[in-house]
């Protein structure tokens, strides 16, 4: 219960200044780095490799594989190589990490190699089910700690969204008089 969320939250903290202490001007560097073409990588998967995913599915799969390689590289820039493949290899981490790791090289492997269509698409798809829980992993008490938080936002971001879609006239406001 609580005092599950609290050891999570003092374990964190305590990670969380060791790596300030140990970073240097190059890791933040390799880490603005490697972010920026993740970033790059995974906006050209979802706006250009999606659309046109039906025709040339090689090219979401390497653009997504790419980005989401270069992403979790750029936290282990952070953190140091080998504090990352610890912290990937803990017992209750690696089912995701392996998973993950697997999908993402077998996507790699089916659109470079092997060249096929159905393969591809197929390894994408599971690539992207093993990020999703492999983040999930990451979560403070996993999918419920993930739920709450999803919840949380919700909630924060709900009147902000209904005030930008009336300003722009997508939504109607309510009205409680009969007309």
């Amino acid at each position: 219960g609580a005092n599950q969320v609290g050891s999570h939250v003092a374990a964190g903290a305590r990670e969380f200044q060791n790596t300030l202490q140990n970073l240097s001007r190059e890791r933040v560097a390799y880490f603005f780095a490697l972010s920026s073409v993740g970033t790059l990588m995974l906006f050209l998967a979802f706006f250009i490799g999606i659309p046109t995913i039906a025709l040339a599915p090689a090219k979401f799969a390497i653009c997504f594989s790419v980005g989401s390689a270069c992403t979790m590289s750029a936290v282990g820039a952070l953190r140091g190589p080998l504090a990352q493949l610890n912290h990937m290899m803990a017992q209750e981490r690696l089912l995701f990490s392996a998973s993950y790791v697997a999908s993402l090289l077998a996507t790699l492997y089916c659109s470079v190699v092997m060249h096929s269509y159905l393969l591809t698409i197929v390894s994408s798809l599971l690539q992207m089910v093993a990020l999703v829980y492999y983040q999930v992993s990451y979560f403070p008490m996993g999918a419920q700690g993930l739920r709450v938080v999803g919840q949380m936002g919700y909630h924060m971001a709900k009147p902000f969204v209904y005030g930008a879609g009336r300003s722009l006239g997508l939504i109607k406001p309510k009205s409680f008089l009969p007309l």
